[in-house]
């Protein structure tokens, strides 16, 4: 499923809002019926009081197909992906897009300051390894497995040439392993996504929020399987290990929450997930840094939890903050897209 954009997601959102206020209303509507109807009244009403609750039944009836009526075949979009990320959500999507954001990382960088000493073959062997992995990343971004699955292996035995400690092996080792989950080769994945993870440990160290994809792949590799516990149990490792490292109010650990809240509530354990929402969206409204597009994805979560759950009043009110939110985020962008045009 292609990722929405800000603006996408914005009107995502309102259908959802329309959707559970059109929800609201109508129990509202069967609640003041059924008051009517337990009410004495005379008996030469009687015709009349039958006709109007026919009338309402109806009403009801039509309201609760609205989309069958209007919109044959379809229904509101899904809104966010409430998958572990997606640049919707999180401040992390930097790390995992191509060349927009990797190959401009002086640590993926094809070219560095420090090239005017560096041999001509190093150059050569850093820029072959940024087009293979760029090229193979666009690849697996489309859903073309084969030809993602052919340059990163290319790319691969370049990045063991850059050293066991390097982080663009590390990447290659996940881009692989990516793409043959995705094939549900998931056996020859393991291997690759583990030896991610200890490169990535060696050079950031146990137990660092730096490590947070290496784990959320993992997770998502486990669902593929259908390996709910073996992923629900990762979290609540992530969570313990992140709780002590960096304190229980780091952003990392309300990304955390919500993405164990999600896993929970696809197991029905909605019960169990809500507090992890509250609590996720506790962190976030007290951090100094405004994160409103996490914030966004938590309340909608929180907020397709409450509609589930049919409290409508509160998943109205919390589709509404989340729309509010990403409506600020999209102003935000385009004020500093203008502040740049008017540098140049």
């Amino acid at each position: 499923m292609a990722q929405l954009s800000i603006l996408e997601a914005i009107e995502a959102l309102k259908e959802k809002l329309f959707h559970v206020s059109e929800k609201k209303r109508l129990k509202e509507m069967k609640a003041h019926r059924e008051e009517r109807e337990q009410q004495p009244h005379a008996d030469f009403l009687s015709k009349a009081r039958e006709s109007d609750s026919e009338h309402a039944h109806r009403v009801e009836h039509h309201g609760a197909n609205f989309w069958s009526y209007y919109y044959s075949g379809e229904h509101p979009l899904p809104v966010l992906r409430d998958e572990s990320v997606e640049e919707h959500q999180y401040g992390t999507s930097e790390q995992r897009l191509a060349i927009e954001s990797h190959m401009l990382d002086e640590k993926f960088a094809a070219y560095t300051a420090s090239d005017e000493t560096a041999a001509s073959e190093e150059i050569a062997l850093r820029k072959q390894w940024v087009s293979l992995v760029w090229i193979a990343e666009t690849a697996l971004a489309n859903g073309n497995l084969r030809e993602a699955e052919g340059n990163f292996r290319t790319a691969l035995e370049l990045a063991e040439k850059f050293g066991d400690s390097d982080l663009r092996l590390s990447r290659t080792l996940t881009g692989l392993a990516k793409s043959l989950c995705e094939q549900g080769r998931h056996e020859e994945s393991d291997p690759l996504y583990s030896r991610a993870l200890i490169i990535d440990e060696k050079v950031h160290g146990e137990g660092h929020t730096n490590l947070e994809q290496d784990f959320r792949n993992i997770a998502t590799h486990y669902l593929m399987q259908g390996k709910v516990e073996e992923a629900e149990d990762l979290y609540q490792y992530v969570l313990e290990e992140w709780e002590k490292s960096v304190g229980p109010k780091h952003p990392a650990v309300a990304r955390c929450l919500n993405d164990l809240g999600v896993l929970l509530c696809r197991q029905g354990k909605c019960e169990a997930a809500e507090p992890l929402y509250r609590r996720a969206l506790e962190i976030l409204q007290y951090d100094m840094i405004p994160r409103r597009k996490q914030l966004a994805t938590t309340l909608q979560n929180l907020a397709t939890l409450c509609e589930m759950n049919d409290r409508v009043d509160d998943a109205q009110r919390l589709y509404s903050q989340a729309i509010t939110l990403l409506e600020e985020y999209e102003r935000q962008q385009e004020e500093l897209t203008d502040a740049k045009i008017s540098k140049r």
